[in-house]
């Protein structure tokens, strides 16, 4: 496979990046899910850096309200399948690239195949039941995929199953456990987007794809990074597998009772502490109508409550495990409380 070596000249410059990681991009094969507000800029990058094999699949047709921020298109692809119109603007621009449009949904039915043929996934998706099929079928097949999502003024971007080395292997049921009912969380049709916002989550999820490609840096792994443009703040929220069962719950309590060696006061105060933030986190959730990762509510509340703690004697650090351990647990206690969950 040959290389223009000198079209990549500024990135084969970099310091531990050269020739041999910009032939890893020309023989990488990614999918792309969705080619829309993320996925427009994430394959004008992906592209742009020099991977070779990318599958689109969106089953789509462009339409006005679409330009502002898929950015790909214009008036005159209106009416037009977008994977096909995607397919064919790339390969006019970079003619070096193998890329597939298909105009069709990923499904059950196509998915495990897509997905195998591919050695690891962009989702640039905007519906909960493709992100979870995207999820499951790469956990079962084991392959990495890259997550991006916007709401509002906010995005999110993380890295599920990559689990390299010692590392256990992160899904997004593991963040998410339950897919949300229909119509609990609002689309951009809904609730509106700003189109740089998702180009800016979009890089992000190419810079992700890069790395792991590559195999350098740190991915972002068992991280949840969310992005407040109205504050201008990031947010990094550690994710591990899910703690799903009350039993589970209690065995954490016990070891950070053993590790800290606290007594049965702390103890007691931590449990009341529980079942206080299960009933706050569960009004704020159906306040909101989205989890309370996606807002600085949840970082505002974190760091009053450990305020909170050091003035009742307790250890700060473990109002923040707690704080992880509820956003699992709360799931089946804010079901039975409030009818809805996500």
């Amino acid at each position: 496979m040959e290389i223009n070596w000198k079209k990549y000249h500024r990135q084969i410059l970099l310091k531990g990046f050269g020739q041999n990681n910009q032939r890893k991009l020309a023989e990488a094969n990614v999918l792309l899910v969705g080619v829309g507000g993320l996925g427009c800029p994430a394959l004008l990058y992906l592209a742009a850096a020099g991977v070779r094999h990318i599958t689109i699949v969106d089953f789509d047709t462009v339409e006005l309200s679409n330009l502002h921020r898929q950015i790909l298109f214009d008036e005159n692809d209106l009416t037009q399948f977008k994977a096909e119109v995607a397919a064919k603007k790339i390969s006019q621009s970079y003619p070096e690239i193998v890329v597939i449009g298909l105009n069709q949904k990923l499904e059950k039915q196509n998915a495990k195949q897509l997905i195998g043929e591919a050695d690891l996934v962009l989702d640039a998706s905007d519906n909960f039941e493709t992100r979870y099929l995207v999820d499951d079928v790469c956990k079962e097949l084991n392959k990495p995929w890259v997550y991006g999502s916007v709401s509002r003024y906010e995005f999110q971007v993380s890295v599920f199953n990559d689990g390299k080395d010692v590392k256990p292997k992160v899904h997004y049921r593991d963040l998410f456990p339950l897919e949300p009912k229909a119509g609990l969380i609002e689309d951009c049709a809904e609730a509106g987007v700003i189109g740089a916002l998702a180009g800016a989550a979009a890089c992000l999820q190419v810079m992700e794809v890069i790395k792991l490609i590559c195999g350098m840096g740190e991915s972002l792994e068992g991280t949840l990074l969310s992005y407040n443009s109205l504050t201008n703040q990031f947010y990094h929220a550690h994710v591990e597998q899910a703690i799903i069962s009350e039993d589970s719950a209690q065995e954490k309590l016990v070891k950070l009772r053993a590790d800290l060696q606290k007594n049965d006061q702390q103890i007691l105060h931590l449990l009341a502490y529980r079942k206080n933030l299960v009933h706050e986190i569960g009004l704020l959730k159906k306040e909101l109508q989205q989890d309370i990762f996606q807002s600085s509510v949840w970082e505002n509340s974190l760091n009053q409550r450990k305020q909170e703690a050091i003035q009742l004697g307790l250890n700060p650090s473990l109002i923040e495990e707690l704080f992880e351990l509820i956003h699992h647990q709360s799931l089946k206690d804010q079901e039975k409380l409030y009818g809805n969950s996500h």
